[in-house]
């Protein structure tokens, strides 16, 4: 049994008063339904190893929490002791423009990280779901990614190096800060997507790209599934290089347009990012109007650069949305070969059809990621 009073006495010591949440506050922290003895917020990263060594002679469990927008993901905690925010190791050690690297906290805040970056031009090809709340911590151990991962790749292509606190305290690091490292085993990629199993990630060094000239987006509604499938496997299959296919059923689409506030004909959509200089963004635009013209009754849409920054915030966070509007909706994340994304789609309304139950569909088409 874990003696929970000399654990908090411990874990006051090793971080200070003021790291501890106050106990009536402990629910807000709450990992599917379990509630945690305490909630520490470290801001070192020696202090992290004195808790974790801690933890691991009382046989106390321990969960690492940056943003808390993933906590649902992976497997229920038999038990939760202690939870291990993250919230304020927040800091930007190092940014080398020339070098196209970036080293910082866990805890830093993807769209304060990516508003940093923005200054010298460049970004981290990441987009994962709630950007203001997630942390770049959080994004890798979860494996997190968004639309644009077709372009860009996931949190993997990009990672370089790791400093890493295991269960028993001891710290150690993977990879290196450089984009050309060759120094031992290729150890950082094991932590992509290990959900705090093999150790709490504290810094991290990212490799950088230049902002696009340009961002657009291509918008059109189809009076069929059938045929905006067609277009979207066209621009797909051809030698465009969009950033995100994004394709959404009549239901789906419903449910964007009244978060976004606009108002369009109903039926499938598709949504496709298209970052370029500006010349060859244009001339991928044009591309996919022809593909449309082939088609009857094709709506092209277009929206402000306000509207269009929202609605891939509304994409990214889709599932919450769906969520928030039926608290007892299922969510299900599907992952097929992009060729079968028309076929689920199609198996999914007919599901609708029969049951009366309401699907809402929305893909990353060219990964083959459907939420349903």
């Amino acid at each position: 049994m874990v003696d929970y009073a000399k654990l908090v006495q411990e874990i006051e010591r090793i971080a200070g008063s003021s790291a501890l949440l106050p106990p009536e506050m402990c629910p807000s922290y709450a990992v599917e339904g379990k509630v945690p003895q305490v909630v520490v917020f470290p801001e070192t990263v020696e202090q992290i190893a004195e808790i974790l060594s801690l933890a691991n002679r009382e046989g106390a469990t321990v969960i690492p929490r940056g943003g808390g927008t993933k906590l649902h993901w992976g497997g229920i905690p038999r038990q939760v002791d202690i939870v291990l925010g993250l919230e304020r190791m927040n800091q930007i050690l190092e940014h080398e423009p020339a070098d196209l690297t970036v080293t910082m906290q866990a805890g830093t805040r993807i769209q304060a990280l990516q508003d940093r970056l923005g200054e010298k031009g460049q970004f981290v090809p990441l987009d994962p779901p709630f950007p203001q709340e997630a942390t770049i911590g959080g994004t890798i151990a979860t494996n997190a990614s968004g639309p644009k991962r077709l372009l860009y790749g996931t949190v993997r292509d990009f990672l370089l190096g790791v400093k890493v606190v295991h269960a028993d305290g001891r710290i150690s690091r993977a990879g290196g800060k450089v984009v050309k490292n060759v120094a031992g085993y290729d150890l950082n990629k094991l932590y992509v997507g290990s959900y705090g199993t093999l150790g709490v990630l504290v810094e991290m060094t990212l490799k950088l790209l230049p902002r696009p000239e340009t961002e657009r987006l291509f918008f059109a509604t189809f009076p069929d599934l059938a045929s905006a499938v067609r277009v979207a496997s066209q621009i797909f299959q051809s030698e465009l290089r969009p950033s995100a296919i994004e394709l959404l059923n009549s239901r789906a689409g419903a449910l964007l347009c009244q978060e976004l506030g606009i108002s369009i004909t109903s039926g499938p959509l598709i949504l496709v990012g298209i970052d370029d200089v500006a010349l060859a963004a244009e001339r991928q635009y044009t591309q996919m109007q022809r593909y449309c013209m082939a088609e009857d009754s094709v709506e092209i849409i277009s929206l402000s650069e306000e509207k269009q920054r929202r609605l891939w915030n509304i994409v990214r966070s889709f599932s919450r949305i769906v969520r928030e509007r039926e608290a007892e909706a299922l969510i299900c994340r599907i992952n097929v070969v992009p060729s079968r994304v028309g076929d689920l789609f199609q198996k999914a309304e007919e599901l609708e059809g029969s049951t009366g139950l309401p699907v809402a569909l929305l893909a990353h088409f060219g990964n083959g990621v459907v939420f349903l």
